[in-house]
Formats: structure tokens, C-alpha cells, sequence
């Protein structure tokens, strides 16, 4: 265990959220009497347990990191107070009240093609708090000048260069390159990655076809089930502004637990 100083822990977290690890941040934010850790000492506790940093070690580090197991799984923060006698029976007779919050990252949106749609899309969903990753084989499509609201843009529909897309439980992932074909060959490629959302966009024979060549490719019908095609809110979307946005309304509504949508914008 490294105990850091208050300004080291605050990079670690920075650091963290860039690399998109999970974990909790514990800081102590009040200190009465005598206590092992005065107000800003910091701790942070990851998923398995570990910690770096310290909030004062012994019995107030234990139940502490307990709470913060329990804040992985809510992900809401809490503060908690104890007098350490009384409380924890520790040595120290003080009161120390602590912060408990996970350290939180903005999830991926990952919008493969940046034609007319796309690049809509992605000056839509810009002040949504995503973390915007553009992929389009075209550099005049996907290039810092067109595309500065995204992180990271790949040039390539090739699986070998895009190892490093940020897949995880919390991505989203919308589709809508500028040829079927695209389209179906990222969508073999995601489907097998874990995700939050997978998006296609297309009408619903668009959407059968895809589905007879996933269930031929061996992908099981929970995971099948996942898959939104046509995609986005039926808003009567026409232009490219008006499907991301109609887009952009389902991602929030996943996003925040709202209902499902069924009924889908005629794209193509």
C-alpha cells in the first residue's frame, strides 16, 4: 500500500478515468479530536478490493472499503461518519466523516461511418457526456477538422485496426456506414464484444437480413435480441440533424433506464 499525497491521488484519479478502469474514490472530508487521516487524505479502492492510498488503515479502512464495494454496485456516493471509539472501537477517540464516490467515466459511443448521418450524429450526441469515438475507412469522412467533438478516430473497417475500440458494458455502439455490407461486417464484429447498445441503422428488411446471417454466423437469439435495427425514436426523422437526433433520444433513453422504443424511423 502507497499512501500518496492529496494532489497524487487526484491525478491517479485523472489517470484512471482516461485508461477507463473502475474503482472508488474514498476522501476524508471532516476530522474531529484525534483521527489516524486529517480532511483531504484519500484513498482509492478498485473491484477487487485493493487499495491505494489511505484514509488511516486499521478497523476505519476496513469498514470503509466495504462501503465502497457497496457504492461499485450502486453507483451512488455516500458519506459516512463515525466516532472511532464508539463506532470502531479504535484506540483514537475522534470523529471522522468520509466521502465514498465512484470515480466515473463518460461511456463510449461508438459511431461507425461518418457520412451525412454520422457526422450529424456525433455533433448531436457531443453534449451528451459520451466519449465519442468516430470509425470510417474514408479519411475525408473522419478527420480532426470534420470530426473535432470525437476522442479517437480510426481509419478502417479492418478488424486487425480496431483492437483498440473501448468495448465494455458500458459502449454504445451505433452503426450506419455508407454500404450494407459495412454495416453487416461491423456489426459481426461488435455483436461478440460486450456493449450497452448496438444500434444498425436501415429499415426492418434490412434488420431480417441481418438476423438470418447472424443466426447462420452461430450468434444466439438473447444476444440477437439486443440488436436495434432500425434504430432510433419515431419522430418522423427526414433529414441527417433529424435522424441523429431521433438517434440520439433512444441513447438517452437507454442511457437512463426509459422505455423501449418499437416503433422505428424509416431510414436507409
Amino acid at each position: 500500500m502507497n499512501e500518496s499525497e492529496p494532489k497524487d491521488m487526484i491525478q491517479r484519479v485523472a489517470e484512471l478515468k482516461r485508461q477507463r478502469q473502475r474503482a472508488v474514490l474514498v476522501t476524508v472530508t471532516q476530522a474531529k479530536g484525534s483521527t489516524p487521516r486529517k480532511p483531504g487524505s484519500r484513498m482509492i479502492v478498485f473491484p477487487d478490493g485493493s487499495i491505494e492510498g489511505t484514509v488511516g488503515g486499521g478497523k476505519v479502512e476496513h469498514v470503509v472499503r466495504d462501503i465502497a464495494i457497496e457504492v461499485f454496485a450502486s453507483r451512488e456516493p455516500k458519506s459516512v461518519t463515525y466516532q472511532l471509539s464508539r463506532d470502531l472501537d479504535m484506540g483514537c477517540g475522534g470523529e471522522m466523516t468520509l466521502f465514498v464516490e465512484p470515480v466515473v467515466t463518460q461511456p463510449p459511443l461508438i459511431v461507425f461511418g461518418c457520412g451525412h448521418v454520422g457526422t450529424a450524429l456525433i455533433h448531436a450526441a457531443a453534449p451528451l457526456d459520451f466519449d465519442i469515438i468516430a470509425v470510417d475507412d474514408l479519411v475525408q469522412n473522419a478527420n480532426r477538422d470534420r470530426l473535432p467533438e470525437a476522442t479517437d478516430i480510426f481509419n478502417s473497417y479492418e478488424s486487425e485496426d480496431l483492437a483498440g475500440l473501448p468495448f465494455g458494458d458500458d459502449t454504445y455502439i451505433v452503426i450506419l456506414t455508407r454500404e450494407h455490407k459495412f454495416d453487416q461486417q461491423m456489426l459481426e464484429l461488435c455483436i461478440k464484444e460486450p456493449f450497452r447498445f448496438l444500434g444498425v441503422i436501415g429499415s426492418p428488411r434490412k434488420a431480417s437480413l441481418q438476423r438470418q446471417r447472424l443466426v447462420g454466423a452461430g450468434i444466439k437469439a438473447e444476444v440477437l435480441e439486443r440488436v436495434r435495427c432500425p434504430i432510433g425514436v419515431d419522430i418522423g426523422a427526414e433529414t441527417p440533424a433529424e435522424i441523429a437526433i431521433s438517434i440520439c433520444a433512444e441513447l438517452v433513453s437507454v442511457r437512463r433506464g426509459g422505455p423501449k422504443f418499437t416503433n422505428r424511423p424509416k431510414t436507409s
